[in-house]
């Protein structure tokens, strides 16, 4: 077990601060106690405003094998989809899929917020289906908004694939 493992062109491998050759090395094992999956949260639905409902479909957790037990959270638009989280300060890494049964139709934005400010956004459609998140929330809410672009709600669905949230740990020189 090491604390701490640097890499450098020059130097080569350094574990703890000792040189090691990299002939030593065939793998790493990480601890991920600072690693959770979205899916692990509870989420809250709300209908969009601008684009009401007859019906809100809930949020499914495609249950499939996984590393880290990350599972694809299945999210039919229009709809805000929230979670709430007790510290502030986490990173959120995942790739928005428009599934292949909705790509014909589909047309929309697609949001991502942190305590009510935007992140990041993406327009989603046939011709681009996939979208990768990477952002730092550093509030207690993280939300995803599917807003319908102008053409119906219909197929407006999206999957949020490989979802982690992570804790940032700062650096002591910081």
């Amino acid at each position: 077990m090491f604390d701490s493992i640097l890499y450098d062109v020059e130097s080569g491998f350094q574990v703890d601060g000792r040189s090691m050759s990299a002939s030593l090395i065939s793998g790493l094992a990480f601890e991920n106690t600072g690693i959770t999956p979205l899916c692990a949260f509870p989420v809250t639905v709300e209908e969009k405003s601008d684009t009401p409902r007859f019906h809100l479909p809930k949020p499914i957790i495609l249950s499939e094998s996984t590393r880290m037990d990350v599972s694809t959270i299945q999210l039919n638009g229009p709809v805000r989809a929230s979670w709430e989280f007790d510290q502030t300060d986490l990173g959120l890494i995942c790739t928005l899929v428009v599934p292949p049964a909705s790509r014909r139709r589909a047309d929309m934005i697609v949001r991502v917020l942190g305590g009510g400010e935007l992140l990041t956004s993406f327009a989603m459609n046939e011709s681009n289906p996939t979208a990768d998140v990477a952002v730092r929330i550093l509030a207690t809410t993280l939300a995803i908004e599917i807003i319908d672009s102008g053409s119906g709600p219909i197929m407006d669905d999206i999957n949020i694939q490989g979802a982690v949230l992570f804790e940032n740990q700062r650096r002591s020189d910081d």
